[in-house]
Parts: C-alpha cells; structure tokens; sequence
C-alpha cells in the first residue's frame, strides 16, 4: 500500500474537524482601542474611608484605561504599603521585628500563617481619585507577593498604594493561579480563594482591629461575588521582653516523637516473607488484568509516555524553581517547554509502532488526558476555565493523528505519510492557538 487509505484520512479529519467545532466562539469581540475612554464619573468610585474623600476604583486594569479592566480588588487594609509588605514578608530593617518608617519606629504586627516571597508578573494598574480636588491617578502595583511556586500553583497578590487626607490605605487584588505550560502564563482559578487565605492571616492578631467586609459591587468576574475584606490595623504596642515564652521542649514533641519511634519499630517488625508475599500476589494479579486486556509492550509505552510526560514536565520544573540555582523562572520554563510540546507527539509517533489504527489513537488520547488530569491533581487545581478545557480538547484530538500516523510508520518514509503531517499541522495549531494574543 503506498499511501494511507482515504477512509483513514478522512476519519481522522473529521475528528479533527470535530475537535476544533468545539473551540468555535462566534461571539463578537469589542476591540478596547475603538470605543471611547470612559471618564472617572463614568465608573464607580469606592470610598476607601465613610465619608472620606479619597475614593478607589475597585478593579485592575492592563492599562491605564478603564475599558481593560481584568480583576476585582477585594481586600483593602488601612494601613501604609510599606507596613503591609513588611507584614506578610516579615521583612524588617532590623532583627527586632520593627520597620523604619518615615523616621518613625513602628513594630510590626506578628500575622500567622505562611510567610509570603517577593515575586513578578504583568503590570497591572489601579485608580485613585480625590473628591476634594476632583483629581485622579493611575497606581502601578506597590508590590507582588505570592506563596507557593511560579511554575506551580500559588496565592498571588498585587499591592496598591492608596494616598489620601484620610490617611494612607494598601488595596490589594489576591487570586489563586496557575502555570498553564500550553499558554505561557498563569491562569486564574478563582478570586475568592486568594481574599480568603489573605484574610485568615488578619484573624485573632491582638494589632488588628477589625476585619470586615464591605460591599464594593464589583462581583461578577471568576467566583468574585462584590464584597471585598478590610482590615483595619490599630497602634502597635512595644516589643515583648526577650526571652518571653522560653525554649523548653514541650511535653507534646516528646510524647510525638516517642510514639513515631514506637512505630517505626513495629513497621520494622514485619518480616521479609510477608512483603515478599505481596509482591508476589501483585505481580500475579498485574499479570491476569495484562491478560485479559491483551494489553502489549506497545500499549504501555504509548500510554505510559503520554500520561508521564505532563507530570514529569510539572514536577521536574517546580523542583527546579524550589532549588533556587536559577533567578528567574521563565528560564526554568524556556528549559522545559520543548520537553513538552515536542515530546509528546514524538513519544506518540515512536511507540504507535504494530499497533492498529484506532487502537493506537484510543491509547494516545486516553495516555494524554490521564496525564493532564494527573497534573492538575498534583496541583489541586479544581476549576478549569471552558477555553482552557477546549484547547486540551484539540490536543486530544491532534495526538490521537499523530498516534495513528505511527502505526504505518514502517511502512512508508515519513515524508509520503499524509497522517503525520495533518497530525503535526493539528499539533502546532492546537499548541500556537493560545499563545496568539502573546504575539
């Protein structure tokens, strides 16, 4: 036979075809550099004080522009920038626990929780307008801070100054998101998971105040529902005497550590035969399920490549940026994307191999979403938006090509195999989609 059957190319353009049906959106996009700039009085203004005269608008915008506005600010902390980053960092200007600010000592309150990192991302911008003068001022982000992994999942919060007759204020956007590897950023999963782990943080500390919520109607966007935490922080009192709450073990870790030792000594107890015994019932019963599925060598490594890749991607660059030997992360990511883009069709082209045709494609598309499901627990991501479900959708669609193009792999030169390259043309298209509006 010297070149793929009709029937075969045609199933797999109609499933292609299918695939891509779904990614189909004939909504109508508004272009922002073709409507007219909203004015100040055209959006709503939030008192950051009742009754005070500096009034925020409570979103973030890419630009300084209104009409690109992208996430809802949702918690606000009356109190200075400065002392807010200092705060979740725990930084200080010296080891006592105070930050010199303005000339002035001011002792920081001690939060709970994980200690927040520095980091990095898009600019974002906020407004700030003054009723008394009837003026107004696009705010770059203070501060990014965030805890967890760049390449991982992670709490990310922007910080805003806010300046003001009524006194300084920090407004904060704080989100949960991931690195997304098929689109070169990091994608949002909710709003409201970032305002409540920043807001736990403020719970039962002696120098807050207050924490509330306030209605701030700007819900709507992701899981954010309009009311936004404030935390109102009182004078700090003066540092506790040295060597207040001495360093004396507690009962509690010496009865913990007794009991772990107690059974580690039981679990070394075991004897050899017994493990031996259930390795040899689970190799027994591995054997009877390969059995009965016919599953082959081929199988495996089609499948196993498939769902390991994603995982290994994800994995081997968070234990990379965690290392720390290389400052920024994005080079950690130029490293392993190519792992990812270009080893996946590869493996699926390789082990194909004497397998069938839509065997081969069944395998692959079930190896690939194994791995994407297997990642996306590894992260605990739990909410994927529709456009990112529907890109993996035409990378299902454009390996199980791929795949049963590998199945007539030896029979022809790739160059005369029309399935690999509308396999690979699906493949780049699918990968290139979501990096478009990088470009």
């Amino acid at each position: 036979m010297g070149r793929v059957s009709r029937s075969r190319l045609v199933l797999a353009l109609a499933l292609v075809a299918a695939v891509a049906a779904l990614g189909f959106d004939a909504r109508p996009r508004s272009d922002p550099a073709t409507e007219s700039a909203k004015s100040p009085a055209e959006v709503k203004l939030q008192p950051v004080e009742e009754n005070g005269s500096t009034a925020l608008w409570p979103f973030t915008s890419r630009a300084t522009r209104f009409e690109t506005l992208t996430l809802p600010i949702n918690v606000v902390v009356r109190e200075d920038p400065a002392v807010v980053r200092a705060m979740l960092t725990r930084e200080a200007t010296d080891g006592s626990g105070s930050l010199d600010r303005d000339g002035e000592q001011r002792v920081l309150p001690d939060l709970g929780g994980d200690v927040w990192g520095r980091t990095h991302g898009a600019t974002r911008y906020t407004y700030v307008h003054d009723r008394r003068t009837d003026e107004g001022s696009w705010q770059t982000e203070y501060a990014q801070l965030h805890v967890g992994t760049y390449l991982g999942s992670r709490q990310h919060v922007r910080l805003y100054a806010v300046p003001g007759e009524d006194g300084r204020a920090t407004a904060i956007q704080a989100h949960r998101e991931h690195w997304d590897w098929f689109r070169l950023r990091h994608t949002v999963g909710s709003t409201a998971a970032g305002q409540t782990y920043l807001e736990r943080q403020f719970y039962g500390v002696p120098t807050v105040e207050e924490v509330s919520r306030e209605r701030y109607a700007n819900g709507g966007i992701l899981d954010a529902d309009g009311w936004a935490t404030v935390v109102d922080v009182r004078e700090r009192p003066a540092l506790p005497p040295e060597g207040v709450g001495g360093g004396s073990t507690p009962a509690s870790l010496v009865m913990a550590a007794a009991t772990l030792g107690g059974l580690v000594a039981i679990a070394g107890g075991f004897a050899e035969d017994e493990i031996d015994e259930v390795r040899r019932e689970a190799a027994d019963a591995l054997a009877e399920f390969r059995s009965d599925l016919d599953v082959t060598r081929g199988h495996l490594l089609l499948f196993g490549s498939l769902a390991t890749i994603p995982v290994a991607v994800r994995a081997g660059s968070v234990a990379v940026e965690r290392l720390g030997v290389v400052a920024n992360p994005k080079l950690v990511a130029a490293v392993f994307y190519p792992l990812l883009v270009c080893g996946l069709p590869l493996c699926a082209y390789r082990f194909a191999t004497r397998l069938g045709f839509a065997e081969s494609a069944l395998v692959a598309v079930l190896g690939l979403l194994t791995g994407v499901v297997a990642e996306y627990t590894y992260l605990g991501i739990e909410v994927i938006p529709r456009y990112v479900l529907v890109q993996r959708a035409l990378l299902l669609g454009a390996i199980a090509v791929v795949a049963a193009a590998g199945t007539v792999r030896h029979e022809r030169r790739w160059r005369e195999n029309e399935l690999l390259a509308l396999g690979v043309a699906c493949w780049a298209i699918a990968v290139a989609w979501p990096l478009l509006d990088l470009l």
